[in-house]
């Protein structure tokens, strides 16, 4: 146009304006991201049209601005909308980008509308949500309280079942009562008189029982050849066995209360006497008494074996006797309706056998004093050398202390630790 020197010159000012709010907008981008560079600018809009408005910016802004003057899709195929395209390119970009946004295509969104409103808009879109979720809230606030009256009037309408299933559980319970009382109860004290001689049985076999398995416990001597020297005979005799009932034998066969040591010093004396303990069969509280948790006996086993104590009698004793005892675990007693288990055993002594003499053949009936040898009264010189002689080989063999916990009532089931304690104090 001729007059577009005109036009620019009344612009000018107007120009300028855009100028600094440009520029100040560049001023606050750059202090917002401090290691950005703008290098370009690019010019939309039909403002742009205006001659010489390019190059007046980019002298005042000094970067490099381009103005949009076509698309990558190219102009339409009509030629006369192809040349109305291209006159008005400029102007197209907004409208190009906000169609690319709408499609999804953009790598920004904006939005022009105003933020009342946008807000208006965002909270019609939800609207019919709130409102769907308003009416599901009443309806089930409405079927649970419908429900808790429908099942109160069902159960008001019950009222008399209820009472007569009241009046019904009554009824039996008083004859059940009067059944206990009038029937169950006759004949209580004869009940209880046969239920005490019934009791009388218990035990009855348990000292046959503990002597059988001693024994059986015991090398077989029917296997030794009559001509095998006595030192190598595979034989353990038995002098005598000194019982000991204990009401809290738990502590004793529980290492961990009752050391070795402490264990071993429970064995009764080796002494052969009229007045030694009798075998006792328990009797009374089964839960052990005074504080137990267990009762039992303690059997002290006196003994020997023709093997020297100088050369394996304390071995064999152990793997012969001592092994066949651990097997009368809580499982053997369980297994084999025994009423007894062994919980520990010691080997408290081995020391050269003793022979016991009888009194009575040294003593005569002269005021209770020795009787001379070769008296009528007295032993003859050979029956001196023979006691001699048996006392000698005796002295050879080996003599034994051997201390048995036997546990009575054995549990039905095995406890954590049900392996039989052994323990070997030697000499």
């Amino acid at each position: 146009s001729k007059y577009a020197r005109q036009i620019f010159q009344a612009m000018r000012a107007v120009f300028a304006d855009m100028v600094s709010e440009v520029q100040r907008s560049i001023g606050f981008y750059a202090s917002v991201h401090r290691d950005a560079r703008i290098k370009r600018i690019c010019a939309l809009g039909g403002t742009f049209r205006l001659p010489g408005l390019q190059k007046y910016l980019q002298q005042n802004l000094q970067l490099d601005v381009e103005r949009i003057d076509s698309f990558r899709a190219g102009a339409p195929v009509d030629g006369k909308q192809a040349t109305v395209f291209s006159e008005n390119v400029v102007s197209m970009a907004a409208a190009y980008g906000l169609a690319a946004q709408a499609m999804g295509e953009g790598q920004i969104t904006s939005t022009l509308l105003p933020e009342r409103i946008r807000r208006e808009k965002i909270w019609k879109q939800k609207n019919k949500w709130f409102a769907a979720a308003a009416a599901m809230f009443v309806v089930g606030s409405g079927a649970a309280f419908g429900r808790y009256f429908f099942d109160k009037m069902q159960y008001d309408q019950n009222q008399s079942l209820r009472t007569q299933i009241a009046n019904t559980i009554a009824s039996g319970e008083k004859l059940s009562d009067t059944w206990k009382r009038q029937v169950e109860g006759v004949g209580a004290p004869d009940r209880q008189r046969v239920l005490e001689v019934s009791e009388l049985l218990n035990y009855r076999t348990l000292w046959t029982d503990i002597i059988a398995d001693i024994q059986h416990a015991l090398p077989n001597p029917a296997s030794i050849p009559d001509s095998t020297p006595r030192a190598n005979r595979d034989e353990i005799i038995f002098t005598h066995i000194q019982p000991q009932y204990k009401s809290d034998i738990g502590a004793l066969i529980d290492p961990a209360r009752t050391p070795d040591v402490y264990f071993s010093q429970q064995a009764v004396a080796d002494e052969v006497s009229s007045s030694a303990p009798p075998a006792v069969t328990p009797t009374g509280d089964t839960s052990g008494g005074g504080g137990g948790d267990k009762r039992g006996f303690l059997l002290t086993l006196h003994g020997y074996t023709p093997h020297p104590l100088a050369g394996n009698g304390t071995t064999f004793i152990s793997n012969t006797l001592m092994t066949n005892l651990k097997k009368y675990t809580i499982e053997f007693a369980n297994k084999n309706h025994r009423q007894f288990y062994i919980g520990r055993i010691a080997l408290v002594k081995t020391a050269p056998r003793v022979l016991t003499m009888n009194a009575s053949a040294m003593q005569g009936p002269v005021n209770g004093g020795v009787v001379p040898p070769g008296t009528n009264n007295g032993p003859t010189p050979a029956q001196l050398d023979k006691l001699a002689k048996e006392a000698n080989e005796a002295a050879k063999e080996t003599g034994f202390t051997l201390l048995v916990a036997i546990v009575l009532d054995p549990p039905a089931s095995p406890e954590p630790a049900s392996s039989v304690q052994t323990t070997s104090l030697g000499k």
